[in-house]
């Protein structure tokens, strides 16, 4: 995959032309700066900060679990503390710079990319008051830029940057140290792992100008590399996924030139669903049910921003969750609700006729200022709710919501009890900070600075 982006790849003039084509469509067809304006000049709505102890005490209850948040600060430090704000650790370990942290499914451990003169690598951390980092890879050449716990709290997965091919998948084993190993190469590349974490659900391939090859979509066996037959011809869409029960693929597949249809399928094969989509399409199953949540363009473009919908193994007709042009969503992990972004204020139609083609904007436009909605919408009712109005950081808008349908199987916004959510903003004084935003109506909350934050998994 090419997203998570690598640091030496250029993706934030991607998202911001498509976002610009977005709201310039949404503001009647005014001018770039023109549109733009309209949706900067709103202010985020955020509350005063309110007492988020019952807030605590009732995550960490209903999980049982670790029930922590790691922040990652502007210089590089990492931070861990509770969701009240209170025992708070600080990694700041030499000189190492660390960068997307990832809990382990067990909570127990933290992995992040570190760098320093010595390269980059992947470091595993334990939330403790006495912290050491542990260097499990370390390249100068190879550097990692995105990793994925396995559900065994033992194996990551990571993507590093290949001079030959592009990218190269790699694994590594935290309890045994083994040296790492590459499973595979090319780009873009997505996977999602299997519950037994010895094997892969991968999407790789297919890069634009055909460099790297045809894309594939099968399964990687971690012992020995092996890669399967191709499920498919895959169509436009970045990650693909398997149920909770195990029993049902979600992925996109190719019908025709530059046609392309989200499917359900058996492991068995057998197609359960199909839908066609327009431009690309980004996939996700709930936690809890065998039940897939997608988003697609309404009208022919290169990315995947549109309405949310709902679709089941054996069921019906889709069902759509809201109209509104949604650009990244996160089921709560209990699977009864959605957290959804939008451009703020874009109403509740995503246009009947979004541009046919966006151009990638060619600067990145730094004096002004990107909006986003945060909503709650409840997937049994169909009711929802404005959590938030934002100013993103840069890192959240550039590098983690172009790519969420990766990032959500390995670095989590949601509580463990799916009562909040954390987003990193920037504030009127120019500060960026992670807030925690409870899904009850309570007062959203500043926590630390930072430039991104996660949620333990349990």
């Amino acid at each position: 995959m090419s997203e998570p982006s690598s640091p030496s790849f250029a993706r934030s003039s991607w998202l911001w032309g498509a976002l610009a084509g977005v709201l310039v469509l949404l503001c009647g067809g005014a001018g770039l700066a023109s549109a733009l304006l309209a949706y900067l000049t709103v202010q985020p709505a955020l509350q005063a900060p309110g007492d988020l102890g019952a807030l605590a005490g009732q995550a960490a209850a209903l999980s049982g679990g670790a029930n922590r948040i790691v922040v990652v600060s502007e210089d590089g430090s990492l931070r861990t503390l509770n969701p009240d704000g209170t025992d708070r650790r600080l990694f700041h370990l030499s000189d190492l710079s660390f960068s997307f942290p990832a809990w382990s499914p067990d909570g127990a451990h933290l992995a992040a990319i570190g760098s320093n003169g010595d390269g980059t690598g992947v470091y595993v951390l334990e939330d403790a008051d006495d912290p050491q980092a542990t260097a499990l890879f370390l390249s100068q050449e190879q550097a990692p830029f995105y990793l994925y716990w396995a559900p065994d709290s033992r194996q990551i997965a990571f993507l590093a940057n290949d001079t030959e091919a592009g990218m190269g998948l790699w694994q590594v084993d935290r309890v045994r140290r083994a040296q790492a190993k590459k499973l595979a190469t090319g780009q873009p590349f997505y996977w999602t792992w299997l519950e037994d974490s010895a094997a892969l659900f991968v999407h790789s391939g297919g890069a634009r100008g055909g460099a790297i090859g045809g894309a594939h979509l099968g399964f990687l066996t971690v012992s020995d590399g092996r890669l399967s037959a191709n499920v498919t011809t895959p169509g436009t869409f970045q990650t693909p996924g398997v149920s909770p029960s195990g029993n049902y693929l979600a992925y996109a597949e190719a019908i025709g030139p530059q046609q392309s249809q989200v499917v359900i399928a058996s492991r068995r094969g057998d197609v359960s669903q199909t839908r066609p989509h327009a431009g690309a399409a980004a996939v996700s199953w709930s936690p809890g049910a065998d039940l897939l949540a997608f988003i697609s363009s309404p009208a022919a473009a290169p990315h995947y921003f549109g309405p949310l919908r709902l679709l089941a193994p054996g069921a019906g007709e889709e069902r759509t969750l809201t109209s509104r042009t949604v650009i990244a969503f996160f089921w709560s992990p209990d699977g009864r609700s959605i957290a959804y972004f939008s451009p703020a204020g874009s109403g509740n139609d995503s246009g009947a006729a979004l541009p046919s083609l966006l151009s990638p904007a060619s600067t990145h436009p730094q004096a002004e200022r990107m909006l986003l909605d945060l909503w709650l919408v409840n997937v049994d009712s169909g009711r929802q709710r404005l959590l938030s109005t934002f100013e993103p950081t840069s890192l959240f808008l550039e590098q983690f919501l172009p790519y969420f349908d990766q990032y959500a199987l390995s670095h989590r916004l949601w509580s463990p009890a799916s009562n909040a959510l954390l987003i990193p903003l920037v504030e009127a004084d120019g500060t960026e900070r992670v807030y925690l935003v409870p899904t009850d109506g309570q007062p959203s909350r500043a926590l630390v600075e930072g430039t991104i934050g996660f949620w333990s998994q349990n």
